[in-house]
This record gives structure tokens, C-alpha cells and sequence, in this order.
């Protein structure tokens, strides 16, 4: 999987989650400012690893790196190269 479909399965998580359309959903945006507390940040990231089949692992969850949609995602990615 690569970062471009997993940026748009993330968005489409978000999305359902928040009942938000898709392109209302930015990149860089910080998640809180979309209304997403610690708990879906979590529920997020462990759809990104199933989805995936890559993992997260705990030292990654710092707040810098669950910020934003983007931050997550390449984090993530940049974790599982």
C-alpha cells in the first residue's frame, strides 16, 4: 500500500467517522480542529494497521506525529519502509 491510498482510505475513515465530506477533510489540518478527540485518533490508526497489515508502533504515538492526517500517515509509512 502506499502513501496516496492510504492517505484516501484515511480520509474515507474520517469522513464516515465524522459524517464530513471528503473534501472538507485537508491533509495538514490538525484532527482536533475536525472534531476528532484522542479516542478516534486511536480507532484511526488502527484501521490505518489493519488496512494495511503494517503496525504502529508505541513510541510513534507522540503528539507531534498524531496532529494531522498527514502526519500520521507519513509517519506511518516512514515507520514501515
Amino acid at each position: 500500500m502506499d502513501q496516496k491510498n492510504t492517505m484516501e482510505d484515511a480520509v474515507g475513515f474520517i469522513s464516515k467517522q465524522l459524517d464530513l465530506a471528503p473534501e472538507k477533510i485537508l491533509p495538514n489540518q490538525e484532527l482536533k480542529s475536525l472534531g476528532m478527540d484522542s479516542f478516534r485518533i486511536i480507532e484511526l490508526v488502527l484501521f490505518l494497521e489493519r488496512r494495511t497489515g503494517l503496525s504502529f508502533p508505541d513510541h510513534a504515538y507522540t503528539p507531534e506525529n498524531l496532529k494531522s492526517l498527514d502526519s500520521i500517515v507519513t509517519c506511518f509509512m516512514n515507520l514501515n519502509r
